[in-house]
């Protein structure tokens, strides 16, 4: 709004992002942070998954969003099916493509569950697996 001003905290910028915070307490956070903190605990991670990273992350009257990254060691057809399958027990429904965009290959699964929605892409890198999920939900 006009006139209002907001911190910007550069603090972290040697490689570890930015953080904004405004006037009213929400947050939005930038960059390759290893850092987990601001992912709320309903959003799982698959299990062996390490270099787990925040790249966006905001949270703001009470909802949570952003995008995080990590490696899983593996196959990623078979992370694909063990993180659905955590999901459908978590209470999500889950519904998964498998894609081959010109040789490059991709699990996408889409999951939503009592407000808490994410979309994670997995694919290959090397002998191990490359995870990308978004997700938005409430904080908890």
């Amino acid at each position: 709004a006009d006139g209002e001003v907001t911190d910007i905290d550069f603090s972290n910028a040697d490689g570890e992002g930015i953080s904004i915070e405004g006037s009213d307490g929400s947050t939005f956070n930038l960059g390759g942070s290893g850092d987990t903190d601001d992912v709320p605990a309903w959003l799982p991670m698959p299990d062996s998954a390490t270099e787990a990273g925040t790249l966006m992350s905001t949270v703001s009257n009470g909802q949570a969003s952003g995008i995080l990254q990590a490696k899983v060691a593996g196959d990623h057809k078979a992370t694909a099916d063990a993180y659905a399958e955590r999901l459908e027990s978590e209470g999500f429904t889950v519904e998964r493509s498998d894609m081959n965009f010109g040789g490059q290959r991709a699990v996408i699964l889409n999951a939503k569950s009592d407000g808490r929605s994410l979309n994670a892409s997995l694919t290959p890198d090397g002998e191990n697996t490359a995870f990308h999920v978004t997700y938005e939900g409430p904080v908890e």
